[in-house]
């Protein structure tokens, strides 16, 4: 076996209970043998041999969980660079910067590109800003494929990258909130809708318990959850 794979078994308690599945269902299948109605043939040997199936089913379930690959990944080479794709059309300049700002914090030798096929200047200056490289068509054909496409003729990487597998949206994966601050942003969602003034909207967030990190932004990301983290491994 591979030195970069371990394997990692299963905790003896669960070792027990799966032995002990075993044996009352290698004992239940017996005792069901016993127990068909000749009355019924077809229909009694079709459940017997369901529940056989059933079983069968568990232990092959169990021979492949019993002892789990735990795998690392091998440490970069340190001399690859990665182009990082970040393809846009018309989502929110803030959107896009939220995923802006988690590739280029991203570790190792790479480059960012915001593949930006909307050709908006604001997009172009948010890229300036943050340190990443813009790119865009005059045409959309192809969509995001073509975009992506246009992005390859013009890397200059080792490798290319598209984060959409690595980086998730932090309002996917709520943390838990007290009821009380669930009201608060519940409140302030109502008062985006109706158009309140956005201060008194942003004090709201935070006394809701908003992060430090997101002071400063507008109502909008606050409320909707727009920032971004990047998963290791």
């Amino acid at each position: 076996m591979s030195a970069d794979l371990r394997l990692e078994p299963l905790h003896p308690a669960r070792k027990a209970v799966v032995l002990l599945f075993l044996c009352a269902g290698a004992w239940y299948l017996l005792w069901r043998a016993g127990s068909l109605n000749p009355e019924a043939p077809v229909f009694s040997w079709a459940l017997y041999l369901a529940e056989i199936y059933g079983f069968l089913g568990a232990m092959a379930h169990f021979y492949m969980n019993w002892s789990l690959t735990d795998r690392r990944a091998p440490a970069p080479e340190p001399s690859l660079s990665v182009d990082v794709f970040i393809p846009t059309y018309n989502e929110p300049v803030e959107l896009v910067r939220r995923t802006v700002l988690a590739a280029v914090a991203l570790r190792g030798s790479h480059t960012t590109w915001v593949l930006d096929d909307g050709d908006r200047p604001e997009m172009a200056a948010m890229a300036r800003e943050l340190g990443a490289e813009y790119l865009a068509r005059k045409d959309n054909l192809g969509a995001k494929a073509g975009n992506l496409n246009h992005a390859l003729a013009r890397s200059r990487g080792d490798l290319p990258a598209d984060p959409r597998a690595r980086v998730r949206s932090r309002h996917l994966y709520p943390r838990r909130r007290s009821r009380n601050r669930r009201d608060r942003l519940h409140r302030a969602r109502r008062a985006l809708r109706r158009g309140h003034d956005r201060s008194r909207l942003g004090s709201g967030l935070h006394a809701a318990g908003g992060s430090s990190s997101l002071r400063g932004q507008t109502p909008q990301a606050l409320i909707r959850g727009r920032a971004f983290r990047v998963l290791d491994g």
